[in-house]
């Protein structure tokens, strides 16, 4: 079989577990490597044992039985495969991925693996493959302020961006996360008759659950840190950075409207 190569969007984790024979002469021990690819563009995912395709381990977000809940939230399912192993006296190994909705965004999610009922531990994650960034086109999120209203209660959280197009940048803008969403949407609008409509990058989700302090410092580090990471996707997209309604967000000069 061959190794499954990386595509746009694609997240990578991977686990490395030690199996133990005692009945080989010589090296006892070898070394296992699970990866698990997701693609937050298609929502495809896709298993691999050291470099090549897991048999059944193909396929969607679907393949995972995410059940809903009533409050709104949705509760993750696992995999469990059996893998062939020459190097175990047993022939195979049992394998459990456990899956988890991110609470920030629908499109990510947190995995737990295990190796006959042992959890493994989750070696660094690879950086999202993307499209490569225009050169000449970056959007930084700086940091964030939580706003108050006349009685000292928080009531809105802003970031403040930049954007760089051809050596220009733009004054600091100050955005909710409502205002960024809504700038996002047109833009994807204007792709809804193109080829490329299916593959814009996916906008970090809202947050629905009451039990989250949503001006926390944990929960807004994480929602900047998702926006980060949506535009280094965002300004790679096939002339994103001719939108109108994109420049004026940033007050960057407006040029012949774009055709895709």
């Amino acid at each position: 079989m061959s190794a499954i190569s990386r595509h746009t969007g694609t997240h990578s984790y991977s686990w490395t577990a030690v199996l133990t024979n005692p009945q080989l002469t010589g090296r006892r021990e070898t070394i296992m490597t699970v990866t698990l690819r997701h693609n937050v563009l298609s929502g495809s995912r896709q298993v691999l044992i050291d470099g090549s395709l897991l048999p059944g381990s193909k396929g969607t977000t679907g393949f995972f039985r995410l059940t809903p809940q009533s409050d709104g939230s949705r509760v993750g399912d696992e995999l469990l495969f059996q893998v062939p192993r020459s190097d175990v006296a047993s022939g195979n190994v049992d394998l459990r991925i456990l899956v988890k909705p991110n609470i920030l965004s629908s499109a990510l999610y947190e995995y737990k693996c295990f190796v006959d009922g042992v959890e493994l531990k989750e070696l660094a994650q690879a950086p999202p493959a993307s499209a490569s960034p225009s050169p000449n086109f970056k959007i930084n999120v700086h940091e964030y302020r939580v706003e108050k209203d006349a009685s000292g209660k928080a009531c809105k959280t802003r970031f403040r961006l930049e954007a760089t197009l051809n050596g220009s940048t733009s004054p600091s803008v100050w955005a909710s996360f409502s205002e960024i969403s809504n700038v996002v949407n047109i833009c994807k609008s204007s792709y809804k008759h193109s080829h490329l409509s299916s593959s814009f990058p996916t906008f970090p989700s809202r947050c629905y659950d009451l039990r989250v302090d949503q001006f926390g410092e944990s929960f807004l580090n994480e929602r900047k840190a998702n926006l980060e990471s949506f535009f280094r996707n965002f300004v790679g997209f096939p002339r994103i950075s001719e939108r109108a309604e994109l420049l004026r967000f940033f007050q960057l000069p407006v040029g012949a409207p774009a055709s895709l």
